[in-house]
């Protein structure tokens, strides 16, 4: 499926990147599989509001649903708002749709790749422990 973004709207809204991820980005999808999608802001005091946060997930939406064209749920995270897990799966198997600051989508990527990184021995001394009590 191919996502269209006016620049305009997505420059008004303070958009810098949309990636589609989960199911639907890996080609993994069924029919009944929901669209995940993560979106970064220009400016991060933007979401910490809620009633503009909730103005721009409204907003995008409506853009969302219309290009999707079906009855199938639509998750729309807030980078900013999310964990290192889903974080990861963002930058490591997401669909950027929409690029509207390199910089940010860079600077996103790259951090998030370095803080999964330094947690791996953290993460696997998790793992240990749970299994040795299994």
């Amino acid at each position: 499926m191919k996502f269209k973004f006016q620049k305009e709207k997505m420059e008004e809204l303070g958009i810098a990147g949309i990636f589609l991820f989960g199911s639907q980005a890996q080609g993994t999808a069924n029919k009944t599989s929901d669209f995940d999608f993560a979106v970064l802001v220009k400016n991060k005091k933007m979401i910490r509001d809620a009633a503009e946060r909730k103005k721009i997930y409204n907003k995008l939406y409506e853009i969302l649903s219309k290009q999707i064209n079906a009855l199938i749920n639509i998750d729309i995270v807030f980078v900013e708002q999310a964990d290192l897990q889903i974080k990861h799966r963002i930058a490591q198997d997401g669909v950027l749709l929409y690029l509207g600051d390199q910089k940010i989508i860079s600077n996103f990527l790259e951090t998030t790749m370095e803080e999964y990184a330094d947690f791996a021995p953290l993460r696997s001394e998790f793992h240990k422990a749970i299994l040795q009590r299994i």
